[in-house]
């Protein structure tokens, strides 16, 4: 099985927190998006893991769809350690790891096959050293899939058709110059947004096409643009929990 990452917005890694605690028999392992997504899938693929590999050590409860937070709030938790795992998005990881800003640069990768090799080779080791300095252990990068545009005004073909659009944005600086840069108006939300796209608080989103493709967020706005870029995203978890056993999983959704 493989597991990509992307370069834009949007990278997701297992992290844990590297915190001192008692053995614990309950790992929280939070995601922000449903269960029919990529996060939630690979969370559940890791209780499934564990469970089965120490019968009776560890109870894996998954919480989906923000239900302990955005994904700044879960890292926070993490920090606490009341909550011990994440699988969530580069983009909230910038204000605890700056590091990871160098993978969400637009068009960085050319295929998943080049992403494979930077993040599962020397660069992916050297950022985990970045993680653990924050407080995290970073477990493994899995893919989010190119991000593409989506909005309810027009067709993006060119820069210039993104001119004054309100683009969502996830919550991180270098992803607001980006799209500042190209001539945006980009709108920093934590997920999910299906309200403000169908109430037009925004015109549009950039995202993979699984984000949208597991809910109906694209109903209000259906124009898609060509692929753009790659992003990886990150699941965090606390020492206390075991951190054998991940390996690459097929993060396509079902």
């Amino acid at each position: 099985m493989r597991s990509s990452k992307i370069a834009l917005t949007g990278f997701f890694c297992l992290l844990v927190v590297a915190a001192a605690a008692s053995a614990q028999t309950t790992i929280n392992i939070a995601t922000v998006t449903n269960p029919a997504f990529v996060h939630t899938k690979a969370a559940e693929w890791f209780k499934e893991e564990v469970e089965k590999a120490l019968p009776g050590k560890y109870t894996v409860v998954v919480h989906h769809s923000a239900a302990l937070g955005s994904e700044t709030q879960v890292l926070q938790q993490i920090q606490l350690g009341t909550t011990q795992m994440s699988v969530c998005t580069t983009g909230p990881i910038e204000a605890f790891v700056p590091e990871i800003k160098a993978l969400e640069m637009p068009f960085m990768f050319p295929s998943y096959e080049a992403a494979d090799k930077v993040l599962d080779g020397a660069v992916g080791d050297e950022l985990g050293k970045r993680f653990e300095k924050a407080g995290f252990v970073r477990l493994h990068f899995l893919d989010n899939g190119f991000r593409n545009v989506t909005n309810s005004k027009r067709p993006v073909k060119t820069p210039a058709d993104l001119k004054a659009l309100k683009i969502r944005t996830m919550e991180a600086p270098t992803h607001l110059a980006i799209w500042r840069a190209i001539g945006s108006n980009p709108t920093p939300m934590a997920w999910p947004i299906f309200t403000q796209l169908q109430q037009g608080v925004i015109d549009g989103q950039e995202n993979p096409t699984c984000s949208w493709a597991t809910r109906p967020s694209w109903t209000g706005c259906p124009p898609l643009s060509a692929k753009s870029s790659r992003t990886p995203r990150a699941a965090p978890r606390s020492r206390a929990a075991p951190s054998s056993g991940t390996t690459k999983s097929n993060s396509s959704p079902s």
